[in-house]
């Protein structure tokens, strides 16, 4: 095979990977939170301490940071997806990679400035007091720039 045809499968490939293991985890994930969220015939108390028991279990084991990850991984495999796609359309016609990779570099920039936003609000605040709108794109990978 080509050098561009082993490229492209490659992405894609990565792409298809990312997407079914996210798949995997969000259904394992699911499978948890509803066994912490099962009803339970037991007295309040009792009930109360069971609750507070799984609760520590899903912080201990990362489950919320899991769950967290899952878009992220998922933005990943779309990346690779548009890379993979790129790379086949340029090797078809140079003129339609160039016209559809206009198009997702601004699906990819809205991407990035979304990620970058709210750290941009919190090194340059616009007033001293506390009723600036908070920006509204916070995501794993903002939290990930901001750090």
């Amino acid at each position: 095979p080509s050098a561009s045809a082993v490229r492209i499968n490659t992405f894609w490939f990565l792409s298809l990977t990312f997407s079914l293991a996210t798949a995997i985890m969000g259904i394992l994930c699911i499978q948890w939170l509803r066994e912490y969220e099962r009803d339970i015939k037991l007295s309040p108390k009792e009930y109360l301490a069971l609750r507070q028991m799984l609760y520590e279990g899903l912080k201990k084991w990362h489950v919320p940071r899991i769950l967290a990850a899952l878009p992220l991984i998922l933005e990943v495999a779309l990346v690779f997806f548009f890379v993979g796609l790129l790379t086949l359309l340029w090797s078809v016609n140079h003129t339609v990679a160039t016209v559809a990779g206009v198009f997702l570099s601004l699906a990819l920039l809205f991407i990035i400035v979304t990620t970058v936003l709210p750290t941009l609000q919190i090194l340059f605040p616009m007033e001293q007091n506390y009723r600036t709108p908070q920006c509204a794109y916070k995501s794993l990978q903002s939290w990930a720039f901001f750090r």
